[in-house]
């Protein structure tokens, strides 16, 4: 089959996947669908493949690259961090074909963007565990650029390189995986602002949606704890839980203006001192306090995000989580759009609104592996000690970057905050420790001493009796430090979850009364 170098979501097929990779896969077949999808253009997965050719290596382990399986110790950091910043430099120094450029700045013109997204498309061998390139997500950063050709060329090489960071073939490596066997296809779209944005999972028994202000890189950065809307098959009330989020992300265009699709959702621009001719158009902005007690979406919404979810799933014939966006296209009401369809080959559990203690809690299913083990539990302060305890389930509000060498030695992690691309989920996947994420209260239900079955496989969390756990397994000095813990009894309250209220129309915003409710 000849392979082209670029694609239209309208010209992809199911035998292209190798060449567009699973998320321009998915948007393409949705897309040809009516399912409402931001356009795209698609640099097909050959094209990396032939610019890695034409680049003049200097040094003999790179001059087959797009070929070589490219072994690494990865266990000498240093040695694996030097490679990797060569490779990209030497990506980076490169110049692109003009007539690639030529194609691609032809694509995006027509969009009249104010700003562009460069998203890495991944397809694995079809050999390969399927769950493998959901697992991925968040491994590669997408890139933001102005819409103009030198920003254009400098962010395909930066998407390229991401294949090439240390922690990305880290991952390869330790999941056996050789370098040539990952296709990186780049999914170039046009970005604005955004009113809302979020993911939305589909489950047997019910629909889970997640929405933050703004684009979703509060989610992604797990920076923003969502409001999350939980529909069951059988209730009559949806459960809706309120988040927390104080900033939103959004675009700034070439001549300066924060664009007009949050700006008046967000505070006064005179308190902000970020400026348009700065490296990215993404930017950070505090919403208004009265913003912060609102709901991102309405019933209208919700009531349509359920039906594109479930017109997806049956369009691709499998359960999906969807990214979304909700964009605002004045004079005409704000309008949702799929930014992404991940396929869901394991069934796992919504998460919940927080229950009481004793009761199993659910996540995100961030890391596979399922452990039982003693938990630890990060105070208030945030701070990590720096004599943590081996062997232990780490319970905390969030995961810090600099906590990296530190998590060699636990069983696996509980987050409250995070989102399957999170630095929590990848730093944990690549250490093969079981994770859940984005468990609302877990360091108020869970307390240090408690004995903890963490299932990353279904997203669970399960309190066990102590007696079940082998006390002979935990190294002495763990033992030690956690017997005073292990015989304290804390009452803790768990949250209520607040029902969607009862809207008179369905452009009213939601509020957060805990006394009316709502059936969809």
């Amino acid at each position: 089959m000849p392979v082209d170098a670029f694609y239209r979501f309208n010209q992809i097929q199911p035998a292209y996947r190798k060449w567009v990779g699973d998320k321009s896969l998915y948007l393409g077949l949705l897309a040809q669908q009516g399912c409402p999808v931001i356009p795209g253009v698609v640099i097909s997965a050959q094209m990396l493949q032939n610019f890695l050719e034409q680049i003049q290596w200097t040094e003999p382990l790179f001059t087959d690259l797009p070929h070589s399986s490219l072994c690494l110790d990865v266990e000498n950091f240093q040695q694996l961090q030097a490679i990797a910043q060569r490779i990209r430099h030497a990506i980076q120094s490169a110049s692109l074909p003009e007539s690639w450029l030529t194609e691609v700045e032809a694509a995006t013109q027509g969009w009249q963007a104010e700003s562009l997204i460069l998203r890495p498309s991944l397809a694995l061998s079809a050999k390969l565990d399927p769950t493998l390139s959901a697992q991925t997500r968040g491994l590669m950063a997408s890139q933001m650029c102005w819409p103009n050709r030198a920003a254009i060329a400098n962010g395909i090489k930066r998407v390229w390189s991401e294949l090439f960071r240390a922690k990305s073939l880290f991952y390869w490596q330790r999941m056996g995986i050789q370098i040539q066997q990952v296709r990186l296809a780049v999914l170039v779209q046009p970005l604005g602002g955004a009113i809302a944005s979020g993911e939305v999972r589909l489950f047997e028994q019910s629909l889970e949606i997640r929405a933050v202000w703004g684009l979703g890189t509060a989610l992604v950065k797990g920076e923003a704890s969502p409001t999350t809307y939980t529909i069951q098959k059988q209730a009559e009330q949806p459960i809706y839980d309120s988040g927390q989020q104080n900033f939103a992300y959004g675009i700034f265009n070439q001549s300066g203006e924060l664009s007009h699709e949050i700006s008046h959702e967000l505070s006064d621009r005179s308190d902000l001192s970020i400026r348009a001719e700065e490296a990215s158009p993404l930017q950070i902005f505090p919403l208004d306090p009265a913003q912060q007690t609102r709901s991102p979406l309405n019933l209208e919404q919700i009531q349509q995000l359920v039906a594109l979810t479930q017109t997806a799933a049956a369009t691709l014939k499998m359960p999906v989580e969807l990214e979304w966006m909700l964009l605002d296209l004045a004079p005409q009401k704000p309008t949702l759009y799929i930014t992404q369809a991940i396929p869901q080959f394991k069934v796992s559990h919504p998460a919940r609104a927080t229950p009481s203690r004793g009761q199993s809690l659910y996540g995100l299913a961030a890391a596979p592996g399922q452990i039982t083990a003693i938990a630890w539990v990060i105070d208030s302060t945030g701070l990590l000690p720096s004599d943590l305890p081996a062997g232990v389930v780490l319970v905390t509000q969030t995961l810090s970057p600099d906590w990296l060498l530190s998590l060699r030695q636990v069983a696996g992690v509980i987050a409250e905050q995070g989102g399957m691309t999170s630095h929590a989920a990848i730093v944990a996947r690549e250490m093969g420790i079981p994770a859940v994420l984005g468990i609302a209260g877990a360091t108020r239900l869970i307390r240090s001493g408690d004995a903890v079955r963490v299932n990353g496989d279904r997203g669970e969390v399960q309190f066990v009796d102590l007696g079940t756990l082998e006390r002979a397994s935990l190294p002495q000095t763990t033992a030690a430090r956690l017997a005073p813990r292990i015989s304290q009894t804390q009452e803790r309250q768990g949250q209520r979850p607040i029902a969607l209220p009862k809207l008179c129309s369905p452009s009213a915003n939601l509020s957060r009364s805990p006394d009316r409710s709502l059936c969809l």
